[in-house]
């Protein structure tokens, strides 16, 4: 079973994705209750955008795990928002959550997530000063890199139209010392090209862009390269070339893990594109079919 397990892992990674979902079904099969299966067929499937399969395997999690309640908030996110762009499910999700994890940095990061892409201001100013008070990094564009709560601020900044200043430096040397110190991680490479692409550091931020995308090409790694293809669309938009930016997304809507219809109809990365004509054709070509 681990073989099979591993074996999974490694064609998901090379991209053989049929090959990798029946090795992980078979090995799941011969160990029902391991859950570790369940969350790697999970994140396989959510890939392959198949969000129904991957909601009823989430529901053998929640199961598994009855005192993990932040399952169901994962779930939401998962299946409700990814496949439909659903933030009410998300937001009601994370209202049952028990006041112990209520608080948890990555409830909170969700839930900052929610409210810019419900442009609530004060919502969102609450949520960061919570999490800056928490002193943990979380997670920003589409990698799953730790990056510097400032990076939500510069964001929650140019949401409102105003010009990035001196004030979010900071945050700026905090992830570029990070990215000297691990050269070889293309995620906080890729993450510090949004950065830079937020602060209108154009040159540098299409320069680390297409370096993370290098560094780490969907044909060598195809579970976290798409991450950074979609990363790289989104320096495009902010540095105003969007024709670079629905190029690379024409490319990550038919890539597995690639861009999906919630996560391009909601969140406010893309607001540069959203009034071009083909923001909407590139929508109505990821919408769910059924």
């Amino acid at each position: 079973m681990e073989v099979l397990g591993l074996a999974a892992k490694i064609h998901r990674r090379q991209g053989a994705w049929e090959k990798s979902t029946q090795e992980f079904e078979h090995a799941l099969a011969l160990d029902p209750r391991n859950t570790d299966l369940v969350a790697d067929l999970v994140d396989t499937y959510n890939a392959m955008r198949q969000f129904d399969v991957q909601g009823e395997l989430y529901d053998r999690l929640i199961d598994a795990f009855p005192g993990n309640p932040s399952l169901k908030v994962d779930k939401a996110l998962a299946v409700q928002y990814q496949k439909y762009g659903d933030k009410a499910a998300v937001w009601a999700a994370i209202a049952e959550l028990p006041a112990s994890i209520a608080n948890d940095p990555v409830i909170l990061r969700h839930s900052l997530c929610l409210a810019l892409s419900d442009r609530d201001w004060s919502k969102a100013d609450h949520l960061l000063e919570q999490l800056k008070s928490s002193k943990d990094a979380v997670s920003f564009a589409y990698t799953p890199t730790r990056i510097p709560i400032g990076c939500f601020a510069l964001f929650l900044a140019r949401l409102q139209g105003k010009r990035p200043g001196a004030e979010f430096d900071e945050a700026r040397a905090q992830l570029a010392k990070s990215v000297e110190a691990t050269p070889d991680d293309a995620g906080l490479l890729s993450e510090l090209a949004v950065t830079d692409a937020l602060l209108g550091r154009k040159d540098d931020a299409l320069k680390e862009a297409r370096m993370a995308v290098e560094m780490t090409p969907v044909a060598k790694d195809a579970l976290d390269g798409p991450r950074f293809v979609i990363n790289e669309a989104v320096v495009y938009a902010w540095a105003v070339q969007p024709d670079l930016a629905f190029d690379r997304l024409a490319v990550s809507a038919q890539t597995p893990n690639g861009i999906v219809y919630g996560e391009l109809k909601v969140d406010p990365l893309w607001d540069p594109i959203r009034q071009d004509p083909r923001y909407e054709k590139l929508l109505a070509e990821l919408v769910p079919k059924d």
